[in-house]
């Protein structure tokens, strides 16, 4: 069996931080549409051109996160053994795994006595 060139758990951390960075950046079409709509005198150009420089925007931050996570490796806000064990188990052991965190989760409860 050959090494992947960029290991599992870095191709889900880079997954995960595109996706996060998107969604944050996405977040600017309300402020890019408030100055908009002012500066074009049009509302419908307005919220098209701050819907457009707010999708290009997302994709360009995530694509840039994406490719720091993998050029840099994975960050410590992303590197809890959780993320890295579900990249690289079979599905059957993640299966197992969750099944033994919701065992623990209520043994813990019955010994508090909630």
């Amino acid at each position: 069996m050959t090494d992947a060139i960029v290991p599992a758990a870095t191709k889900l951390a880079a997954k995960r931080g595109f996706i996060r960075t998107a969604t944050q950046s996405l977040a600017s079409v309300v402020p890019i549409a408030a100055i908009t709509i002012p500066t074009t005198g049009d509302a419908l150009l307005g919220v098209g051109l701050a819907a457009a420089g707010a999708v290009a925007t997302a994709v360009l931050a995530g694509a840039a996160s994406a490719l720091s996570i993998i050029s840099n490796g994975i960050p410590k806000d992303y590197a809890d053994v959780t993320l890295v064990k579900q990249a690289t188990i079979e599905p059957i052991e993640a299966l197992a795994n969750t099944d033994a965190a919701v065992s623990r989760v209520l043994l813990r409860r019955d010994l508090k006595g909630e």
